[in-house]
């Protein structure tokens, strides 16, 4: 008897993503940043049970203020807003050099203001986020695959090899997440178009009823808008959903977050004061979850299309149960505070980073491509 098909409930707002384009107005922008460091200085005020204070405002009693790290090469910055400090820059004396700060990053902060222009760091606030719910899943399987995706000519198609493999599995849930690229024989270049492979996942995505298709485009596919946070491929398949970049969602009892951007990567680089040789992922991930965003890095370093406008929709409204983050580094996963987190490197030539999630009676059992298995309980 076939398994009935769960659908997969989309959390992301898709309809404000359709909506917008990459807005260019700096004010629009400014914003929605200050919305965000706004919502975090309610929600860290209410947990420590201090009014938000100005960070330039000389006191003799120890002051509580929020603002967002900003780039510099002269020092660590703290901006804050027209709510929470009167919009001004502040320099932070730091004297624990080992807080995680990158640019970007909305952080609390406790201590005294020195002369008017620099703040000295008591310590800072951790917000503490809900731990992914514990729920019980049944019996489930997921597939993930990240591009870039061949699917032109023998010995080049990867793609094929994917969904042959996925055919046979059959799992519960199957997420690919670009991008797709077609090999021009007449031409060095690749062309990169997600429209040609439509047909070719009806027909595979077709044959395992059962199983629910999920495919998000990444930000070098041809066919999708150039922006981050990214909308979904144009167009609805009746064998696949098609979601946006990053994107939330459910299935079951499970939740599901997803971006094929490699935003653990840009805080690992983006750090500031701390040696780029050591081994962060855990608190780079950690980084994500407390900062409830899926890429919360501002930083000209970084080459992306960010709309700094739209940050609102890279919001992780809820925590989710998987994280699927696409990577430049090796395939990896943990499980940090309640939720597993599954970095998978992006494809090279015919190698595809594929990682299967077997979950049975809330154990799951992470399994790569290559064939290496950890158990994780969650």
């Amino acid at each position: 008897m076939l398994r009935r098909k769960e659908k997969a409930v989309l959390i992301t707002d898709q309809r404000a993503l359709k909506r917008r384009h990459m807005d260019t107005d700096r004010n629009k922008a400014r914003r929605a940043i200050e919305e965000a460091v706004d919502r975090a200085a309610e929600r860290m005020s209410m947990c420590c049970g201090a009014s938000v204070g100005s960070p330039v405002v000389p006191s003799s009693e120890s002051v509580f203020s929020v603002g967002r790290i900003v780039e510099s090469e002269e020092g660590v910055f703290m901006e804050t807003t027209r709510k929470t400090g009167g919009g001004v820059i502040v320099r932070l004396i730091v004297e624990d050099p080992g807080f995680f700060l990158f640019p970007g990053r909305i952080v609390g902060v406790h201590g005294e203001c020195v002369d008017g222009v620099s703040f000295r760091v008591e310590r800072f606030h951790r917000e503490e986020r809900a731990l992914a719910k514990q729920t019980a899943v049944g019996k489930a399987s997921t597939v993930v695959a990240v591009g870039p995706f061949v699917f032109s000519g023998e010995a080049e198609n990867n793609l094929h090899r994917v969904l042959a493999f996925v055919a046979e599995k059959r799992p519960s849930l199957f997420i690919l997440a670009g991008p797709f690229t077609e090999i021009d024989e007449d031409e060095e270049d690749s062309v990169h178009m997600f429209g040609e492979i439509e047909n070719m996942l009806e027909r595979i995505c077709g044959g395992v009823p059962e199983m629910e298709t999920v495919v998000v485009p990444s930000i070098d596919d041809h066919d999708a808008s150039f922006v981050y946070p990214q909308p979904s491929f144009h167009g609805e398949g009746r064998s696949f959903r098609l979601f946006p970049n990053p994107v939330l969602f459910h299935l079951g009892s499970a939740c599901f977050g997803l971006t094929s951007v490699d935003a653990i990567g840009a805080v690992r680089r983006t750090l500031i004061g701390r040696e780029k040789t050591e081994d962060l992922f855990r608190e780079c991930c950690e980084s994500l979850l407390e900062q409830r965003s899926f890429y919360p890095v501002f930083s000209s370093a970084e080459e992306i299309p960010l709309d700094s406008s739209a940050i609102g929709l890279l919001e992780m409204t809820h925590t989710p149960d998987f994280m699927i983050v696409g990577s430049s580094a090796e395939n990896r996963h943990e499980k940090i505070n309640g939720t597993i987190f599954i970095c998978l490197r992006r494809s090279t030539g015919q190698s595809v980073s594929v990682a299967t999630v077997e979950t049975k009676d809330g154990e799951s059992v992470v399994e790569w491509s290559r064939g290496k298995a950890d158990r994780l309980l969650y």
